[in-house]
């Protein structure tokens, strides 16, 4: 986690309050087990361990982290809320609950933009049918799922 993060969990708006249940995060602090990583809001990743890097986003919540993992030739983003499934790929589908929804649709399309550049996968938390796929730019210039990529 990250401090700006934290302080918003523990101190969340009337929105956002049902889905940062303290009992689920103040434990692991309480008993020595969090350690805070800095936060950026440079569209940057950040070394972390063992070759995986974070970034973190700030329009489904504020400072939520996401992950870069290194997987042979390419890596697997693991997105969170920001695509928490493959129908969250077009650029203007944002989640209704987003605190940010403009700044969400400027993180998706960075890191949509990096996913097709590096080759990398994406891993949707919230996917029934679609745990990972690659994504691709289609004749109509938009960036879509890659059906033949999806794992």
């Amino acid at each position: 986690s990250n401090e700006a993060h934290w302080d918003w969990a523990m101190n969340p708006n009337p929105r956002e309050k049902a889905s940062f249940l303290k009992e689920n995060f103040v434990p692991l602090k309480e008993n020595g087990c969090l350690n805070f990583l800095p936060s950026n809001e440079d569209y940057i990743w950040l070394d972390w361990v063992d070759g995986i890097q974070y970034a973190c986003c700030f329009g489904h919540t504020h400072s939520m982290m996401i992950l870069k993992i290194p997987h042979n030739n390419s890596s697997i983003i693991y997105a969170a809320d920001l695509m928490p499934s493959s129908a969250h790929i077009p650029l203007p589908y944002v989640m209704g609950y987003d605190v940010q929804p403009l700044t969400t649709l400027k993180e998706k399309k960075w890191l949509l933009e990096a996913c097709i550049a590096e080759s990398n996968i994406l891993f949707f938390e919230h996917d029934a049918r679609v745990e990972c796929a690659s994504v691709i730019v289609n004749e109509k210039g938009r960036i879509v799922l890659d059906v033949e990529c999806c794992l």
